[in-house]
């Protein structure tokens, strides 16, 4: 079966303007806008996605993802504090906004990036025990009853997609990234997992409410459960299996679960007008939707050329 979640890699490709390895010099925290140092900080904590949206790479010969990443943190507050969303941290940068908005946006998009940073490290040390082969029965039921509660917790997703001050736009334009981050972190969990991380997402942005999952956060999903519910959510995005498919869950799937992202890609089109440009945000939430667009396309190619071909008498 072909590896239809999607990895930070999906994103790769899209340089905006620049070789990956340049520098881009910003205007010194003091005396960029409030809102311009809000999605700076948002570009610090999406890390690797953003980086990918902006051509960054990280190869066995080269790495310009990682410096990248470091330069955006630095460029908002020079500390560690920053990359690890450290509260004071958070609060020395508000501290410096002049406006209340935007220190409610930059709490928000601090909070929802905590969420998910406190998700994947779970998350990780899930996927690490599937793929050791020395981890007993009992670690791995261990690990997956301490990750559930963190892959369900979207509050301040929830809160990020909500906001309705100034900066609605890009507050929710930068919910969506995070979605997306969520989707990435997906791949490799145990379907069970997957729905957990995914459920609040998805039922916020698409309206599709989960299956129910057995109280159990270890047990196995009943077989087709999550191919049933994943493909009732793309079509609620918009983007149904289409009839012709392949009955086969290995082709459905992908064409699912690119249904689903292709859906988000509709929602940043719409927000793309309306988003800042400060922090090349505008550039970055265009790049995410062009590769997503492309990839939609691609993958709905491959998975129709398994379609059952008709036959003239």
């Amino acid at each position: 079966m072909r590896n239809f979640i999607p990895s930070a890699l999906i994103l790769l490709g899209l340089p905006l303007g620049a070789c990956a390895g340049q520098s881009h010099a910003q205007a010194p925290l003091a005396s960029r806008s409030g809102d311009a140092v809000v999605i700076s900080a948002a570009s610090c904590w999406l890390g690797g996605l953003w980086s990918d949206a902006v051509g960054e790479k990280k190869l066995a010969w080269s790495d310009t993802r990682t410096p990248g990443i470091e330069r955006r943190c630095k460029d908002v507050l020079d500390t560690d504090g920053m990359r690890t969303i450290d509260p004071r941290a958070v609060e020395t940068v508000a501290r410096r906004l002049s406006d209340d908005s935007q220190r409610t946006l930059l709490r928000e998009v601090a909070n929802t990036a905590r969420e998910n940073q406190s998700a994947r490290r779970l998350a990780d040390r899930v996927k690490a025990d599937y793929a050791d082969d020395t981890t007993t029965v009992t670690e791995r039921k261990s690990d997956k009853l301490a990750a559930a509660p963190a892959l369900r917790k979207a509050d301040a997703l929830f809160a990020l997609m909500h906001d309705s001050g100034p900066f609605a736009a890009d507050a929710h334009a930068i919910a969506l990234l995070f979605t997306l981050d969520r989707l990435e972190m997906a791949r490799g969990l145990p379907k069970h997992l997957k729905i957990e991380l995914l459920a609040g997402p998805f039922q916020e942005v698409f309206g599709v409410a989960p299956p129910a999952l057995p109280r159990d956060d270890t047990a196995p999903m009943p077989t087709g459960v999550w191919l049933s519910y994943l493909s009732g959510v793309a079509n609620a995005a918009g983007h149904a299996i289409p009839g012709e498919a392949s009955s086969e869950p290995a082709h459905r799937e992908p064409l699912a679960w690119n249904g689903v992202l292709e859906g988000l890609a509709d929602k940043l089109r719409m927000l793309e007008p309306q988003v800042g440009q400060e922090a090349r945000f505008g550039q970055v939430v265009d790049a995410v939707v062009t590769r997503l667009d492309g990839q939609y396309a691609t993958e709905r190619s491959v998975a129709l050329s398994f379609a059952p071909k008709k036959h003239t008498s």
